[in-house]
């Protein structure tokens, strides 16, 4: 029993060790983890939504922030004790969508240490503009269209600058506007955002989660976690560790149990055999058969070549169902004088004191006549019981 508590208390551990207050959801094992202030649309319950511009979208197995003049982005990663996301385009053509990018009905604002001014050209792509462009373009060129033309990002402190805001900008490529966006350090293909409100940062870096207190949508609390969570690899360990050790020992204390089963049913089943010898054996009858000595005194004969017998019917022996042959030793039962062959009747009387035929049984005293009483004919053979008929 002692196992099974520890087994017990090891998976309550496993699967209760998380922040207290947690909505922990995901679009996919490897996407990032999605809790408040965000929420996945249509799975995460009210507690779990501070507003509307904190809804993301699972999209084949991809976590997706929808912004509404701009498309959807994939969300790379969210770093809540910073309270900073990462998001980048699908088609990994930024540029373009950064024609028409918005964050004013959002609660996101560009992270102020990470701002670039960019000019967003229309170019049609040669080699010519492509050598141009070199080590200007912020974002690579790889959303050119069928017609070869590109919306390319230039940086504003390249070294091209000038001639950017001159007249000598070649005729391939127009200025469309400039914008003021925010790349993350990690990956110069990805924007990164900030959130302000809810202030979560401090409670983040604590090891706490913000949460609504009670249910409501108006109070924010830091709900602080008596544990830390686990990473996924411990808690594979755990799995490992404790979870096949605990089956080994449940698998023992079932076999235990089961011997303990068969244990008590073998001796409840002696306890009623005791009872019932108690109550009175029956009676057994053992039928034995007769010894050696007793079978070598009846009489034996050797027949002779012209085989006579009394009356034809003994010509056959009754238990092999075999005729006499000349030289066949045959035995007699005394009394009945019924004759047999030798081989077949000892067989017999070893099992059963009685004659095969008649079932008579004979006394072993008397000495019958060897089938007939043409028994004092031809002796063959010199034991005294011994005689031939010829």
């Amino acid at each position: 029993m002692k196992a099974l508590e520890i087994l017990f208390s090891s998976f309550l551990l496993f699967f209760f060790l998380k922040p207290a207050g947690a909505c922990q959801n995901r679009c996919s094992p490897n996407g990032p983890e999605v809790r408040f202030p965000f929420y996945i649309n249509g799975s995460s319950t009210g507690r779990c939504r501070f507003s509307q511009g904190f809804g993301l979208t699972c999209k084949n197995s991809q976590t997706v922030l929808r912004l509404a003049s701009a498309g959807d982005f994939i969300v790379q990663s969210i770093q809540y004790n910073m309270q900073r996301i990462w998001i980048t385009d699908p088609d990994n053509c930024i540029p373009k969508r950064l024609l028409n990018f918005s964050l004013s009905d959002y609660p996101f604002q560009k992270a102020p240490r990470r701002q670039r001014n960019l000019t967003l050209l229309s170019c049609y792509m040669d080699n010519s503009i492509e050598l141009f462009l070199k080590g200007s373009v912020f974002w690579s060129s790889t959303c050119v269209n069928e017609t070869n033309q590109a919306i390319v990002a230039v940086n504003d402190e390249s070294r091209n600058m000038e001639i950017l805001f001159s007249d000598d900008l070649p005729s391939q490529c127009q200025k469309i506007k400039r914008v003021l966006v925010s790349v993350s350090r990690r990956d110069s293909r990805s924007l990164e955002l900030k959130w302000d409100e809810p202030n979560c940062g401090a409670c983040e870096q604590e090891g706490g989660t913000c949460g609504f207190k009670g249910g409501t949508d108006s109070e924010i609390i830091c709900s602080k976690a008596s544990s830390p969570a686990l990473p996924r690899s411990a808690k594979y360990g755990l799995i490992i560790g404790i979870g096949i050790p605990g089956l080994l020992c449940l698998i023992g204390l079932s076999c235990c149990i089961c011997g303990r089963i068969r244990t008590y049913a073998q001796r409840r089943h002696l306890s009623d055999t005791d009872f019932a010898i108690a109550i009175g054996p029956l009676p057994a009858v053992v039928v034995m058969g007769l010894d050696g000595p007793t079978i070598e005194s009846y009489p034996k004969t050797v027949l002779g070549e012209s085989m006579r017998l009394p009356k034809p019917s003994d010509g056959t022996c009754p238990i092999c169902l075999s005729e006499y042959q000349p030289k066949d030793t045959i035995r007699t039962i005394p009394e009945c004088n019924h004759c047999f062959h030798v081989d077949c009747v000892d067989e017999w009387l070893k099992m059963n004191p009685t004659c095969p035929v008649c079932r008579n049984s004979p006394d072993a005293s008397s000495l019958g006549t060897p089938c007939s009483s043409v028994a004092s004919s031809a002796i063959l053979s010199s034991s005294p019981s011994s005689t031939s008929l010829s």
